[in-house]
């Protein structure tokens, strides 16, 4: 599974502002299949969806929507300066959310608030697997995607 988690995130490593992902459409702006699961990811105003206030993203399991707030796109005191890299960031994030629910590891937890939606977890993921991929691409040992 973290081979498929791994190739999708590198997808949004570094994603550039003219790339699609950034334009600010009201629709589905990208798909992802996520471990067989098609997802769709929006970019969506706190009006559009109330789950975003106080998030800069969320992850429904249920309608496999990916919903990302406009508002990643405007510096503020709570954002940074290179808005690409938090949205960026924002994307890896919640599509971690969604590969842990696909590959069963909620039901599994055990637990009313279970690891897998432990918010810290998921974040070192979406920081993490860049750097990881890039180590592993310097010793030649990521495996080949087919």
């Amino acid at each position: 599974m973290f081979d498929k988690i791994l190739a999708f995130l590198l997808k949004f490593t570094h994603y550039e502002k003219d790339k699609k992902i950034f334009r600010k459409e009201r629709w589905a702006i990208t798909k992802a299949n996520i471990l067989g699961t098609e997802y769709k990811i929006f970019i969506k105003s706190e009006e559009e969806e109330p789950r975003l206030k106080n998030n800069w993203g969320l992850t429904d399991v249920y309608t496999k929507e990916i919903m990302i707030a406009n508002d990643c796109e405007k510096e503020t005191d709570e954002s940074c300066r290179n808005l690409v890299e938090f949205k960026n960031k924002v994307i890896r994030h919640e599509i971690i959310h969604a590969f842990l629910y696909e590959s069963g590891m909620k039901e599994c937890s055990n637990a009313t608030r279970s690891w897998v939606e432990n918010e810290e977890m998921v974040d070192w993921f979406a920081i993490q697997i860049p750097k990881i991929v890039k180590v592993y691409k310097e010793l030649n040992i990521l495996w080949k995607m087919k």
